[in-house]
């Protein structure tokens, strides 16, 4: 079972993303989080998903994070790979890319 923790700033977006992974048999979501600060790690509550990646990776590595982000913009994709991200997708792909 892939256990996950949704952090976004949206909560429509959130509310979207459960959604979407908890049609899934193998997903389940066991927490939200409207940022980086409330997802458990100590931070500024305007952190943005590369600071909260970055804090995540940094406490536990072995924790994989995948960025879903509106930012279509080659250097936050870099920073994100380079801070430890497994993947990145973009918020306008498809439920479909997302779940993958």
């Amino acid at each position: 079972m892939i256990r996950i923790v949704l952090a976004e700033n949206h909560a429509m977006v959130r509310a979207g993303l459960r959604l979407i992974l908890e049609r899934e048999a193998d997903m389940a979501v066991v927490g939200e989080a409207q940022n980086g600060d409330k997802e458990g790690r100590r931070g500024s509550p305007e952190a943005n998903g590369l600071d909260t990646l970055e804090r995540i990776k940094a406490h536990a590595p072995q924790i994989r994070v995948v960025v879903i982000s509106g930012m279509k913009n080659e250097l936050y994709l870099e920073r994100a790979l380079r801070g430890g991200a497994s993947g990145y997708v973009l918020k306008h792909h498809s439920a479909d890319q997302v779940v993958t």
